[in-house]
């Protein structure tokens, strides 16, 4: 992983811009500090909960300091810079297409701001022609604010104005330190499986730091890596310029660069590295093994094939699909079925004997011979669509 990319996009941003920039994001930092300490510990605080349906975790829990705070963030942008564009967690988005566009979350981590855990943070980012180039990760409890820049002029991070750089030293999983926020943000499947080979090559997973979990290894202060999925565009826009500018990377989990409009391409999935090397064991690790088909999750007793008995030892991911259709009320999505015809079709598909006439009734619906097709019970499924 590089950081070309985020640097290019400076190209046309002067040093002096830089430089004042910068220093308004800070002034945004200390608005919101002032609308969220009144609230800090306050017991009978008023907490609402947003759901979002289709998150692996639905419900977000908000508070008048988070709105508050958002606000007046928004405000002192409008009043300075009225031509730039702003995304915020709490209200939305306005003029986000501008070639300048700040991207807000007053509270990164309403759940331990509302239950007295000081490792939330106030999260600013703006972004150039939606790439991110100035973040800022404010942890007002603790008074620690990490201010960081990627650009040709200035590439730096800083905690409370001191130079801080990544960890280089580490450089293999087995060495290396985990956060992520917690095992319930990543999506049954092709996610909790990807993150699950990454949680057992590491050293050791820790959970629970919100984005203080990125601060820290900017900091080069312990851990290593911070992997986490279902995350927002304002949830990592502060991230990027903090951890490039300290020497590490983050991306999305193939690679790729983060930013406004590169946000439905990442899906919300996000992994920072304290170096290079390092990211880059994370991102084999987190990817796909070879031979397994892209959209069907391999279960665990498929791939560790040695208990099996005949006649279902000799079963491998890359030569098997196995199918479990329970009962259904309505038929399968379209999608599920087009996945299996299109399995069935490449010719690498060994069958097994069916049972019953259940098995032609599934194979006229998927439009396929029925001595291609297999029936198991729920102890023997091996792959479920995502």
């Amino acid at each position: 992983p590089t950081t070309t990319s985020h640097a290019a996009s400076m190209a046309s941003l002067s040093e002096s811009q830089v430089a004042e920039l910068t220093a308004f994001a800070s002034e945004l930092a200390d608005a919101a500090r002032a609308e969220i300490m009144p609230y800090w510990r306050k017991r009978g605080l008023a907490v609402e909960d947003k759901m979002e349906p289709g998150r692996p975790a639905p419900e977000s829990p908000v508070t008048v300091a988070d709105r508050n705070a958002e606000a007046a963030m928004r405000k002192l942008i409008q009043e300075r810079y009225p031509s730039h564009g702003v995304l915020g967690e709490e209200f939305g988005s306005e003029r986000a297409d501008a070639e300048l566009c700040w991207v807000l979350d007053p509270i990164d981590g309403t759940k331990s701001f509302i239950t007295g855990k000081p490792l939330f943070g106030i999260l600013i980012g703006l972004c150039h022609h939606g790439t991110p180039v100035i973040g800022v990760i404010d942890q007002p409890v603790l008074n620690e604010r990490w201010v960081g820049v990627s650009s040709p002029s200035l590439t730096s991070t800083t905690l409370n104005g001191s130079p801080v750089t990544s960890d280089a030293s580490a450089t293999r999983l087995g060495a290396a330190l985990l956060y992520a926020t917690t095992p319930h943000m990543f999506g049954f499947g092709e996610e909790t499986s990807a993150f699950e080979r990454l949680r057992k090559a590491v050293k050791q997973p820790m959970y629970g730091c919100d984005c203080y979990a990125y601060a820290l290894v900017a900091s080069g202060f312990g851990p290593h890596l911070v992997c986490e999925a279902d995350l927002g565009v304002y949830d990592y826009a502060a991230l990027v310029p903090v951890l490039l500018g300290a020497g590490g990377c983050i991306t999305d989990w193939a690679g790729a660069p983060l930013g406004i409009h590169s946000h439905a391409a990442c899906r919300g999935r996000v992994l920072a590295s304290s170096n290079a090397t390092l990211h880059a064991e994370a991102l084999a690790a987190l990817a796909m093994p070879p031979g397994v088909q892209q959209g069907f999750v391999v279960k665990q007793h498929l791939q560790v094939l040695a208990p099996y008995l005949p006649p279902l030892d000799g079963r491998s991911a890359s030569k098997h699909l196995l199918l479990d259709f329970n009962e259904r009320t309505v038929p399968p999505p379209k999608h599920v079925t087009d996945a299996v015809v299109a399995h069935i079709s490449s010719g690498t598909t060994q069958c097994y004997p069916a049972y019953g006439d259940i098995n032609t009734r599934i194979a006229e619906y998927a439009g396929v011979d029925p001595t291609q097709c297999m029936i198991t019970n729920g102890s023997d499924q091996g792959a479920q669509h995502k």
